[in-house]
């Protein structure tokens, strides 16, 4: 509610991807479910068991902090993404999985509930090339009633999440 009351988009609907330890997912207004979309499915590859809950294939087992620190022993986050651009291969085949897994749970949100705008924030949202993410978009949501989404990524910071506090409380207060 913080992000969609700051960017003036509380008449519509918006997504969040929460990039940190794990990865988060939601959508205002808020629905009922249990909103676990960092275990959305993204790959089917056997090998792709890095999410803390154990599961295979899922968003957060590539893109958690977690999951990347796991992944690369040797390295930390932010190193894996520097050395990316300074031509490491291993670094560079993985930043591009990383954007591709952003990419489809993306889209996966898109086949369900249509185009509209996606906020990244989160503390690894510094990692979110919003242009890549576009291009393996593309790539994934063909059909075109579903295009046109759009990518931002937001800084972190306490006043988005009072805003949200508050937007949220109203809106309780409101419907009770």
């Amino acid at each position: 509610a913080g992000i969609a009351a700051t960017r003036g988009q509380l008449d519509r609907l918006i997504r969040v991807w929460l990039l940190g330890n794990g990865i988060g997912f939601g959508r205002y207004p808020q629905t009922e479910g249990a909103g676990e979309g960092g275990h959305t499915i993204v790959t089917l590859d056997p090998k792709e068991r890095f999410c803390q809950c154990g599961g295979l294939g899922h968003l957060e087992g590539i893109m958690g902090h977690r999951a990347m620190r796991l992944r690369f022993l040797d390295l930390e986050p932010d190193e894996v993404f520097e050395q990316a651009k300074l031509g490491d291969a291993r670094c560079a085949a993985f930043v591009d999985l990383w954007h591709r897994a952003l990419a489809a749970g993306t889209a996966n949100s898109i086949h369900l509930e249509g185009p509209g705008k996606f906020f990244i924030t989160g503390p690894n949202a510094v990692f979110a090339q919003p242009d890549l993410i576009q291009l393996f978009l593309h790539e994934m949501v063909r059909m075109s009633p579903l295009q046109g989404s759009a990518l931002e990524v937001v800084a972190t910071s306490d006043e988005v999440a009072i805003v949200g506090a508050a937007v949220s409380s109203r809106r309780v207060n409101n419907l009770g």
